[in-house]
């Protein structure tokens, strides 16, 4: 029987089950009242291939809170005020820092919670604790990483899946930075910037600060914020992380697509992480070059399009998009791929994914764009760390480290489908390296 199929079975049922840790293993979710009760009866009724293994004398071992029989882990169910279904991708690094010295930190003009680490055997305690508590994760990742602790290589249970191996890597990774620099573990990271004596390791758990995962803070006061990425990492939004602090220095800006992005963010009624809003403005008046006159309000276009009922000015709209994808010099030389044209005549939500193409290339061949963007990031002075995915599958850990103000900058307008109008998966992203 497939895990598919016994989690079909559960929620039949009415038992809230979720895919387990493993490619073969099921997480179901009851009271504590009920656990014994799903034991004793209902899993053998379920699953009579299974019945030996659940009579009164059958092992039944206890695992961070969890009863784990066989491949079916019982749960306590969340509260009501919880999501009641749960999966890897819901994970988050702060469960592997509860050890750690909860504080107000100040860097810059932010002050935001906190948890402080000075010591590389309490950071060590707090992260397996983290992965025992953790019903996502389980007792087999926790001796994997009791080894990795012990040897700094490990490797991986037979069980544990790719998408496993991989989100774990996403959010381990933000904590495990900091423990090779208490460590000493130099050799983990390449290049080592982190000049003199590590003081302590500082990882944010206000969800509002967002852009760095861990500062490292040296006895000397000298504070590096590291952010952390798995692999090449995901792209982040130019909105919240770039458009900010152009729109702060404006006035400073010479003439770029870049001070045009800005010059809307600061328009009445919106703001710099208006995505959307500024997209579909710049696309309507920079892209097709639409007066007020002749298209008042650009999220009109956006609406209409959701809404699958198109009025006469965003028609011609579509049309002109449409005619100028034909002539490339009309659109600052973009030629668009046909990821984007092959939906044309179909649906018209491809109008998202136009925009943010032609706004990526335009912001890319500007020189001057690329320069005031990399000056923010320049300002910024932040270390990203990329933990080498490769390595980390192979059961090494190997972080490459680059400052944000030598990398090079790839601005990224694909990052969503052409099928999605709303750009759930990004609108303008951009990445280091």
């Amino acid at each position: 029987m497939t895990r598919d199929e016994i989690l079909k079975i559960l929620k039949n049922s009415k038992y809230n089950a979720a895919p387990g840790p493993t490619t073969s293993s099921v997480i179901v979710y009851t009271t504590e009242k009920d656990r014994k009760n799903f034991l004793k009866k209902e899993l053998s009724s379920f699953f009579a291939s299974f019945r030996p293994r659940y009579q009164e004398n059958s092992p039944v071992k206890s695992s961070s809170g969890c009863l784990v029989v066989d491949r079916i882990i019982i749960v306590a169910k969340p509260s009501a005020s919880a999501t009641t279904t749960r999966n890897i991708a819901e994970l988050d690094a702060r469960v592997f820092t509860t050890l750690g010295k909860k504080i107000k930190y100040r860097y810059r003009e932010d002050t935001f919670d906190a948890i402080s680490f000075s010591s590389a055997d309490i950071l060590k305690k707090s992260i397996l604790l983290g992965i025992k508590k953790e019903s996502l994760l389980g007792s087999d990742l926790a001796e994997m990483m009791e080894e990795f602790f012990e040897k700094k290589s490990f490797t991986w249970p037979k069980n544990i899946s790719l998408q496993i191996k991989n989100k774990f890597g996403v959010y381990i990774g933000e904590v495990l930075i900091g423990y090779c620099i208490l460590k000493g573990w130099r050799d983990s990271i390449s290049p080592y910037p982190f000049n003199g004596t590590v003081k302590q390791v500082i990882i944010p758990t206000d969800p509002a600060f967002t852009g760095v995962d861990s500062f490292i803070e040296m006895q000397d006061k000298t504070v590096y914020p590291v952010s952390s990425k798995y692999g090449e990492g995901a792209k982040a939004s130019i909105f919240a992380n770039l458009l900010p602090m152009g729109v702060e220095n404006l006035n400073r800006l010479t003439a770029s697509k870049f001070k045009t992005l800005c010059n809307i963010a600061v328009q009445p009624g919106k703001k710099p992480t208006d995505a959307r809003a500024i997209v579909y403005e710049y696309g309507i008046r920079k892209i097709l070059n639409l007066s007020t006159q002749e298209f008042p309000s650009p999220g009109l276009l956006y609406e209409d399009i959701k809404a699958n009922k198109l009025s006469t000015n965003s028609k011609k709209a579509i049309e002109k998009l449409q005619m100028l994808a034909k002539t490339p010099n009309k659109l600052g030389g973009v030629t668009l791929p046909t990821k984007i044209t092959g939906q044309f005549g179909q649906s018209n939500n491809w109008v998202s994914s136009y925009f943010n193409y032609v706004i990526a290339a335009h912001l890319q061949t500007d020189r001057e764009s690329i320069q005031q963007m990399k000056k923010i990031l320049c300002a910024k002075n932040y270390w990203q760390s990329n933990l080498k995915d490769s390595e980390w599958l192979r059961g090494k850990l190997q972080f490459n480290i680059i400052n944000s103000g030598d990398a090079g900058l790839t601005i990224d307008g694909a990052k969503s489908p052409a099928t999605d109008i709303t750009s759930k998966q990004g609108w303008l992203n951009y990445k280091l390296g």
